[in-house]
């Protein structure tokens, strides 16, 4: 590659993205790990309500 097509840089495979699709890619993360820790405290609290009541299985 020519110094101009580089601007300077050393070459990458592939260049970086733009800041706010940067962004949106990180929130898109956090927003798909806390629609999954919600759902399993919610089936972690079920499984508890129902163990309290007894319903469910007590292994001892």
């Amino acid at each position: 590659m020519r110094e101009y097509e580089t601007r300077g840089r050393p070459p990458t495979m592939i260049d970086s993205v733009p800041l706010h699709v940067e962004v949106m890619i990180y929130l898109y993360f956090a927003l798909v790990a806390s629609v999954g820790g919600y759902l399993l405290a919610r089936l972690w609290l079920a499984s508890r309500r129902t163990d309290e009541v007894g319903d469910g299985i007590n292994p001892n």
